[in-house]
């Protein structure tokens, strides 16, 4: 199975783990999830599968201190950009 690492934290690193199947809460948000793993991809103009793994830590980051939870596609699809923007650049 896929594992996600995320390390977070200020001064102390932690380390959580999750399984790619419980990073979605239902096949709506894996649908959502890939469209926009999809759509970011043909805009930054990097592989499905690069943009895919980055989309996935960015969404297990913020879904590990979320309490409300409506916007997080949104925000890791912005995360995402950003990060793989930064790489380009």
């Amino acid at each position: 199975m896929n594992t996600i690492r995320v390390t977070r934290g200020r001064g102390a690193i932690r380390t959580t783990e999750r399984h790619v199947s419980e990073l979605y809460n239902d096949s709506d948000e894996l649908a959502n999830s890939l469209a926009a793993i999809e759509a970011l991809a043909q805009e930054t103009k990097r592989p499905v599968a690069e943009v895919k793994q980055v989309y996935e830590v960015e969404l297990a980051r913020l879904k590990s201190d979320a309490r409300i939870t409506d916007y997080l596609l949104l925000f890791a699809s912005r995360r995402t950009r950003t990060r793989l923007s930064r790489v380009a650049h």
